[in-house]
């Protein structure tokens, strides 16, 4: 789906894909170009794989954990009741 929205910090990863801040002339153009639709919505599928996918989340999460468990910081005490 082609978007035009309000600019809001959570909607900047798709400043590429998404017209923002352009409600009346962006709004028309997702309306009637449809080759500029289409090239917005596949530069949205793009941030979507790379960052938000299930599988995306999960590396960033299980990255996150294993640089954790190799600071200085991370001892057996931490982890116990």
């Amino acid at each position: 789906m082609a978007v035009a929205a309000s600019a809001i910090p959570s909607y900047q990863p798709f400043h590429d894909s998404a017209l923002l801040d352009d409600w009346d002339e962006g709004l028309a153009r997702l309306m009637d170009a449809k080759p500029e639709r289409l090239a917005r919505i596949a530069a949205a599928r793009v941030t979507i794989e790379a960052d938000y996918t299930l599988a995306a989340a999960s590396a960033k999460w299980a990255s996150l954990l294993a640089g954790l468990s190799h600071t200085r910081h991370w001892t057996a005490a931490a982890t116990g009741p």
